[in-house]
């Protein structure tokens, strides 16, 4: 069992799975760092219960929420991961065991459950993942993933700026940028429980395209 590791959650009104992921990463002895971006359900008072305060971020989006929580990480290696509990921890355990040898390891949502993502979500993923691939120079499977493992001390350099999904494109770019040792592990994806919806919409893809088109440019001109 990998320990030593903090797991990030950000969540917003996930009041029916952050109890889940909870309880089977302290079962697995990790540390649980929750960022509640100002949920209105029983989300807070969930976390709470299973003996973890989230810690509060006013200033909405997944990105802030995020940024916010690496500023509480003590230990050696982290993991972010969705709070709608579509990922599964044993698939953190594989993402933590190819850390060993990298400084960032992608989970690509190989095996889809059924119902999990829809065409346009698929399609969507797709191409904004060769869109990164092409500006990047640098081949990635699942740009969007929310599964991702880290080197502490790696993801502290970056400068991430993102407040929102664009946050996941973010991460990918600073990577490649600071020069890091990248792994990619296939994962799991699951169907969202009781048929919730996704959060991330079709404007929100057209954000990411264009957060990675702006920012290679200004790649391009800072290593002028």
């Amino acid at each position: 069992m990998i320990r030593d590791v903090t797991i990030l959650i950000p969540v917003l009104n996930e009041e029916k799975t952050i109890g889940r992921i909870i309880e089977e990463s302290i079962e697995r002895g990790w540390t649980v760092l929750v960022g509640d971006n100002n949920s209105t359900d029983r989300t807070h008072e969930v976390a709470m219960s299973r003996g973890i305060t989230p810690i509060s971020v006013i200033e909405r989006g997944k990105g802030h929420t995020i940024r916010e929580l690496i500023k509480h990480i003590g230990t050696p290696q982290a993991v972010m991961i969705d709070g709608d509990y579509t990922y599964s921890t044993e698939d953190v355990q594989c993402v933590l065991g190819a850390l060993k040898d990298c400084d960032v390891v992608i989970g690509y949502r190989k095996y889809r459950e059924k119902g999990s993502m829809s065409l346009l979500h698929i399609f969507g993923n797709y191409s904004l993942s060769l869109l990164a691939s092409v500006l990047y120079g640098y081949r990635v499977n699942d740009v969007n993933t929310g599964l991702k493992a880290f080197k502490t001390a790696r993801l502290k350099e970056f400068g991430l700026v993102s407040g929102g999904f664009t946050l996941e494109a973010d991460i990918f770019i600073n990577a490649i940028r600071h020069k890091c040792r990248i792994g990619q592990i296939p994962i799991s994806y699951r169907a969202r429980l009781n048929g919730c919806k996704a959060k991330l919409h079709f404007f929100d893809g057209l954000k990411i395209g264009w957060f990675l088109i702006s920012h290679r440019f200004k790649i391009s001109r800072d290593e002028k």
